[in-house]
């Protein structure tokens, strides 16, 4: 069963420094990615990428949303494209 985006960033977003840009999270961002694209490949959209770790985020959050979340999110939806971009470009993507 395919994973969804929610659950293929967990990881990623429920370590309580998911925001910090830590070396830590930055990895496990990058894992996520990748594990993600390696079986959807580019089914997702950039807005859906934000709306769905929006919406996950801030129910954990008890439906608290800060700047900070805001910052961080924007951080990585700009790697998250880059990282999509490469992996097409270099067509480790599934179907490219």
């Amino acid at each position: 069963m395919p994973m969804t985006l929610v659950e293929a960033f967990e990881p990623w977003f429920k370590a309580d420094s998911w925001h910090t840009h830590s070396p830590e999270d930055d990895r496990r961002f990058h894992r996520c990615c990748y594990d993600f694209l390696q079986i959807r490949g580019r089914q997702v959209t950039t807005e859906d990428f934000v709306d769905r770790l929006r919406d996950a985020i801030q129910r954990q959050n008890d439906g608290e949303w800060s700047e900070r979340d805001e910052e961080a999110l924007t951080f990585y939806t700009l790697r998250f494209d880059a990282i999509v971009a490469y992996l097409g470009d270099t067509e480790q993507l599934p179907g490219s």
